[in-house]
């Protein structure tokens, strides 16, 4: 009887360490399964992107141009506007890529307007790329597509809370934004696509770089699709 009561209770205990064994295992099967899906994500946004402007490169009826050289690039200092909702907020932060020297920026203009004409063209641009735009059409028109690349493009990170208050009166300028303590990066790989038409505006970005002082390293992948965040992720 004894060994009887031995045997079920051992089968008993065999079973529950495979059950937690199994589980254990299921748990990291499945941690895995979301971090490679989030991944994937990211990285078929962003290589969709591509693949379209690279096909779109094809299509006769397009010009492509390269910025700066043949052009002076958007009048625009940084992506932080209302104007399609964007706002890059991952958790309490705000991230604000410039594509101009901040420091040349006019204290007085009101970055949320987005739009700096002709000042913006006065301020050195700190990447370049390639845009797409159809042959006939006027050069106040917006592009088709745009591709922009640097290796020492400035993106600062700003709590949102603190950006919000800020902005309770409709502006803030760069020395109002800088009073706000942001860190300051340096993206050292910044590729950006994008679809600038209100009827189908798109943005994915994937950048890294360094944060200072201390480089501490970041890492961002976002995809913003007409006024929605599809999804951000941020690494510090």
């Amino acid at each position: 009887m004894l060994k009887k009561i031995y045997l079920l209770k051992e089968t008993s205990f065999l079973m529950d360490s495979r059950l937690s064994a199994f589980i254990g295992s299921t748990i990291i099967v499945l941690i895995t399964i979301i971090a490679c899906s989030k991944e994937s994500i990211e990285n078929i946004a962003f290589e969709e992107a591509r693949l379209e402007y690279e096909n779109a490169r094809s299509d006769n009826s397009l010009n492509e141009i390269a910025f700066p050289e043949q052009d002076p690039g958007a009048p625009l200092y940084a992506r932080v506007t209302p104007i399609t909702n964007q706002f890059f907020v991952s958790g309490e932060t705000l991230v604000i890529p410039f594509f101009r020297n901040p420091d040349c920026i006019d204290p007085a203009f009101n970055l949320l307007d987005f739009f700096h004409v002709p000042n913006a063209f006065g301020c050195s641009l700190v990447c370049n790329g390639t845009y797409l735009i159809e042959a006939q059409d006027p050069p106040d028109i917006f592009p088709a597509m745009a591709h922009t690349i640097s290796t020492h493009l400035p993106i600062w990170f700003v709590s949102w809370s603190d950006f919000q208050a800020a902005i309770q009166d409709g502006k803030i300028t760069i020395e109002e934004l800088k009073a706000l303590n942001p860190q300051k990066g340096i993206a050292t790989h910044y590729e950006e696509y994008l679809k600038p038409r209100f009827n189908n505006h798109q943005i994915v970005i994937k950048a890294e770089g360094n944060v200072l002082p201390g480089n501490k390293p970041f890492q961002l992948n976002l995809h913003h699709m007409g006024d929605i965040m599809m999804y951000i992720d941020l690494k510090m």
